[in-house]
């Protein structure tokens, strides 16, 4: 667990909490220690970001600052890694490398691979895997006529690093899924290390994309920790040394005008273009944001130039379906299945849902989800149907049980905490 001077430099870059005085790298044990009524404070590059003016349009073209940004990436490290999931975020990073001619050292993708035969269906933790990333990393090495070395990492054997319950101190701080913990591990592999070896090294993530909202008739701008929280881990990686520094190339302090200009080209289209009826259900920082439409109309508008698809329109590309909730990710089904009928799976499984509900004790609940905001029952008749289908699908019988639509529990996730937030413009629009 890293406090205060314990949290490394690039650590701190990806953000931290702030309870009673004291630093904290991870979400969860920042909670813990909210025992006294108070909330804790999430710092996100405070000091570079209230100096900036977001009132101000940036003259740059956004794709002149995604290459900007791939250049500075490229002057500051030894060795660029890109962790390629076949998403849009790092499928634009990877373009702007490439469409630039700005050396790539490295492409990770990880799945599941060793489960393919395994499992009794499909593996559908290799599904965006097989059926994406491997068909746009074939296409982009025709397309720019390069070779690129991509590591498809097998990360089954990293889900079987559960010692004890204090691993929730080693994960993002969103989701105690337990995919979390592989993330700890990744740099142990022969071919990361062989890059750690060769200077210093990033592993480049692509987080995030712009969170905007009207609040009294004006626009603001803000970060969310739960867009990002999952990206990084907090344990392994942490050392106070630096040697291995995980890189958001969006959400940088590096170049703080990226995100400002990203600000701009959605909130000047989403002024224009949207009612304000529209805009009272995607541009809030609520709870009840609808998510799903507000990124319809983000991801074309700052990534339209390698999209196809319309503004607000449905996506023209595979993605796999938004996770059930926090705590129950459709890509970690095999853990909680096979938990049922392998011994050494169901040793690491019991701790992680020791985990589960150690945080569960020591959380107080206004910091969690309610089981309404992930399951969406009509009432309760359709929650007990929900929850008993869904805790016996993924073998939860042991962990503390939510009981009602009402219950604020872990498995729902922690609530979402936001940087401090800057104004951007006004607005026509007065929404609620």
């Amino acid at each position: 667990m890293f406090i205060d001077s314990d949290i490394s430099e690039s650590k701190k870059k990806v953000g931290y909490y702030v309870v009673n005085g004291k630093k904290y790298s991870n979400k969860f044990h920042a909670l813990t220690q909210c025992t006294g009524g108070e909330y804790p404070v999430w710092h996100f590059n405070n000091e570079v970001f209230d100096k900036c003016d977001f009132t101000k349009n940036p003259k740059d073209d956004l794709y002149e600052l995604y290459k900007k940004r791939a250049i500075q990436l490229r002057e500051e490290y030894d060795q660029v890694v890109i962790y390629f999931s076949g998403g849009i975020d790092s499928y634009v990073i990877l373009k702007t490398f490439l469409e630039n001619k700005i050396k790539i050292d490295g492409v990770i993708v990880c799945g599941t691979w060793k489960l393919d035969s395994k499992l009794p269906t499909e593996n559908y933790n290799t599904l965006e895997q097989n059926k994406v990333a491997v068909p746009l990393l074939e296409e982009l090495e025709k397309t720019y006529n390069v070779k690129l070395d991509v590591k498809f990492k097998d990360v089954t054997d990293d889900f079987y690093h559960y010692n004890d319950d204090n691993f929730v101190y080693e994960l993002g701080g969103n989701t105690v899924s337990p995919r979390m913990l592989i993330w700890n591990h990744v740099w142990r592999d022969p071919w990361y290390q062989d890059k750690l070896m060769k200077g210093k090294t990033c592993g480049i993530k692509g987080i995030d994309k712009p969170r905007v909202f009207i609040e009294n008739g004006k626009w603001y701008f803000a970060f969310l920790d739960v867009l990002m929280n999952d990206a990084t881990p907090s344990g392994h990686l942490n050392a106070k040394s630096d040697w291995d520094v995980q890189e958001f190339f969006y959400w940088t302090p590096n170049m703080p005008e990226l995100v400002v200009k990203q600000a701009h080209v959605v909130i000047d289209w989403l002024e224009k273009n949207c009612s304000s009826e529209v805009l009272k259900n995607i541009a809030t920082k609520e709870a009840r944001m609808d998510t799903k439409t507000y990124y319809k109309h983000v991801d074309p508008l700052v990534y339209g130039k390698y999209l196809k698809q319309s503004i607000g329109g449905d996506r023209d590309y595979y993605c796999l379906p938004k996770p059930i909730a926090p705590g129950m990710v459709q890509k970690d089904l095999w853990f909680h299945q096979l938990a049922k009928t392998e011994g050494d799976t169901k040793k690491h499984f019991d701790v992680w849902l020791s985990g589960v509900n150690k945080l569960q004790k020591t959380i107080d609940p206004k910091f969690l989800n309610k089981a309404e905001n992930k399951l969406k029952p009509k009432n309760q008749n359709d929650f007990d149907t929900k929850w008993n289908n869904l805790k016996t699908e993924y073998h939860l019988h042991d962990m503390i049980q939510p009981t009602s639509r009402e219950s604020q529990h872990i498995i729902f996730g922690p609530v979402g905490f936001w940087s401090n937030i800057y104004y951007v413009k006004n607005s026509k629009h007065k929404i609620n």
